[in-house]
């Protein structure tokens, strides 16, 4: 019974695991121009301000569309 337990519980923590690393590769990054320099953020870091740097093939990060207000 307790072998069974640990197969479980190692199984469970592997899938767990495996789901956080593909979260992470699905993450959509864009380029911007914050504060001056350039760096790459997670979309959804955006923050009102952010200057997004497009080049081809880039993705368009869809909270960058919402109106001001």
């Amino acid at each position: 019974m307790i072998v069974n337990t640990l197969i479980g519980f190692f199984a469970e923590y592997k899938a767990a695991r495996s789901m956080e690393a593909l979260r992470e590769l699905g993450a959509q990054k864009t380029r911007v121009r914050r504060g001056g320099k350039e760096a790459e953020v997670k979309a959804e870091e955006l923050v009102p301000g952010d200057i997004v740097l497009l080049g081809k093939g880039s993705l368009v990060p869809a909270d960058s569309l919402t109106p001001r207000g």
